[in-house]
């Protein structure tokens, strides 16, 4: 006994990339005349990737000033202890009997 199956469908194609992916934006042209007239252009990646570049060192400077602030604070509090220590040690040397 054979089995018929019925035959797939074709997988469907890939849609082909947006060209309008990052939106429109209006440019000001001066015409001959000069007149002036705001034309709409299609946004280029270029642009785009400019602006997250800018975002991600913007982020990189505020996560160093993070680490900067987080190393001054570290160190203040080191020497604070370093001299609370140090007090402490003269007050007992100040306290004991016949000094």
């Amino acid at each position: 006994m054979s089995t018929v199956s019925k035959p797939r469908p074709p997988k469907p194609a890939k849609p082909e990339p947006d060209p309008d992916r990052y939106g429109w934006r209006y440019v000001r042209v001066v015409a001959a005349h000069g007149t002036e007239m705001a034309t709409r252009r299609v946004r280029a990646a270029e642009p785009t990737a400019r602006a997250e570049a800018k975002q991600a060192d913007a982020a990189a400077r505020r996560a160093d000033a993070a680490t900067q602030r987080a190393d001054a604070e570290a160190h203040a509090r080191a020497a604070a202890e370093q001299r609370i220590r140090e007090l402490e040690a003269e007050l007992k040397r100040s306290r004991r009997p016949g000094s």
